[in-house]
């Protein structure tokens, strides 16, 4: 595992809601060929985007979880913007949602233009 990428655990997800700021987070699992396929394309983009922090939550280790953010498919990719008030809302925390493996490039414009986006918004709030 990278040192930009982070595994956590429902528990540390809670504690995330306290944070503020943009995370990626990549719901996988290790029996999961598409989810291997994309590990490293996320080292590779980690370090590159460094106004977003990495996160990796296995869904069979954290299915409560998964299931409450309705994880239906792996891998899914939330990149969500806490905060920092300990509340999480899906439908205005998360900001992108991708499903499924993507080429690299594919995903490192998508993953870009979205968070361009927030920032925008941001800048307009």
């Amino acid at each position: 595992m990278s040192e930009f990428i982070k595994n956590i655990n429902t528990e540390e997800f809670e504690q995330l809601k306290n944070n503020s700021g943009l995370y990626l987070i990549d719901f996988w699992a290790e029996w999961c060929p598409p989810c291997r396929a994309m590990a490293p394309i996320l080292e590779q983009l980690a370090p590159i985007l460094p106004d977003v922090t990495f996160i990796k939550i296995n869904v069979d280790d954290n299915q409560q979880l998964s299931g409450e953010l309705e994880i239906s498919s792996i891998p899914t990719f939330l990149l969500v913007k806490f905060t920092g008030d300990g509340q999480f809302k899906a439908s205005s925390h998360i900001l992108k949602k991708f499903i499924g493996a993507v080429p690299a490039l594919d995903f490192k414009i998508a993953l870009e233009k979205a968070i361009e986006e927030s920032q925008a918004s941001k800048s307009t709030e």
